[in-house]
């Protein structure tokens, strides 16, 4: 197991919508949840940086996470 790092704030958007879009399209799903809001230590997958900065502009992050 591991993380990966976007390369930048496109890369990450890419990533969120790829993971968001499969959950949304699983048919076995009744629902989903992003269990990390920020980075904490080596823990670099929330939406938002240790300073609870969001990586994307919050209207990028409400179009991808939103129905």
């Amino acid at each position: 197991w591991g993380y990966s790092r976007a390369a930048d704030a496109a890369d990450f958007e890419r990533r969120v919508s790829d993971l968001v879009t499969a959950a949304k399209r699983a048919p076995a799903l009744g629902g989903w949840c992003w269990t990390q809001l920020t980075d904490t230590g080596l823990e670099t997958n929330g939406l938002c940086d240790a300073e609870r900065v969001p990586k994307l502009p919050m209207a990028t992050l409400r179009a991808l996470l939103g129905p």
